[in-house]
């Protein structure tokens, strides 16, 4: 169903306009260092969660899915999900909730095992006909985007971010933070325990993954485990994008401030438009932004 190929990604952007057009693919050696989304990744890796995705179908008969990931830590049960797909089945729409790898506090799968699970759910409602549009929030927000700037991947057919969150490597604050687990898990790597599962940090609270997983999500270092440069993938992706950011919450302004907004400005095919409430209310206030505009794709 995927073809069988390791994805050496690493886009150079000097001179890419913000149109998102894909830039040539670089071999790592010889990669320049600056503004490129750094990926490698195998679409035939298999990553199989514990508990299936949640499934409900819309009324009617509906010929569009929604795959929604939820955030860091979070769950397809948690309410910003669970609501939303409760509203988006009433308007007609079919969800696919799946569990990702950073799913609780125990984070079962790297990066790449999401990008490939991803690519994996949008290839099969696409089988059976179904247009598909890849939502996600918080951090699911930012992997989606990650993964639709890839140029290999099956791109969905249009794509939402809701409080987009999780700027590794664009904040040094968020660097800080980690700087210490970032070091530990390395030496374990060093050590042969790249596999065993630790304790370490994310934002402010800690959580269990092994080294080999947690440096995917955290890592700076730009020639191996370097999480995704988002102003970088944001200039290379070319559907269309609905970003939707709560007015009221911090991340709003940490995203302007590090000037993420410039760039998503800066593409035709994104639309931007703040929606009333907090990095979790929000959504109280989206299923009438969505609906019309799921419809106008």
């Amino acid at each position: 169903m995927k073809s069988i190929s390791i994805l050496i990604l690493a886009f150079i952007l000097t001179g890419c306009s913000g149109g998102g057009s894909d830039a040539a693919a670089t071999d790592p050696g010889t990669i320049t260092l600056t503004a490129t989304l750094n990926l490698q990744c195998d679409l035939n890796a298999i990553y199989s969660p514990v508990t299936p995705p949640i499934t409900s179908a819309g009324t009617g008969t509906p010929t569009t899915t929604v795959i929604a990931l939820h955030g860091k830590s979070g769950s397809p049960l948690n309410g910003v999900i669970s609501t939303l797909a409760t509203d988006l089945n009433a308007k007609g729409y079919n969800i696919i909730r799946p569990y990702m790898p950073w799913s609780s506090l125990v984070w079962s799968g790297t990066l790449c095992d999401g990008i490939s699970y991803i690519n994996e759910l949008i290839v099969a409602e696409k089988a059976i006909g179904n247009s598909v549009i890849l939502l996600g929030h918080s951090l699911g927000g930012v992997v989606v985007l990650s993964y639709t700037a890839l140029a290999n991947t099956t791109k969905p057919d249009g794509l939402t971010v809701m409080a987009p969150g999780h700027y590794v490597p664009n904040s040094s604050g968020l660097n800080t933070k980690h700087a210490a687990s970032i070091l530990e898990a390395k030496n374990k790597i060093a050590a042969g325990q790249g596999d065993v599962l630790e304790t370490f940090q994310t934002s402010d609270y800690d959580i269990s993954a092994t080294p080999n997983v947690y440096l995917t999500f955290h890592g700076i270092d730009q020639l191996t485990d370097q999480f995704s440069d988002i102003k970088a993938g944001i200039s290379l992706i070319s559907v269309p994008t609905l970003w939707l950011p709560g007015s009221s919450d911090p991340l709003t302004g940490t995203t302007k401030s590090l000037g993420i907004i410039d760039t998503v400005s800066a593409n035709s095919f994104f639309t931007y438009k703040e929606i009333v409430g907090d990095h979790y209310t929000l959504v109280d206030n989206v299923t009438d932004v969505l609906d019309p505009w799921f419809k106008g794709l």
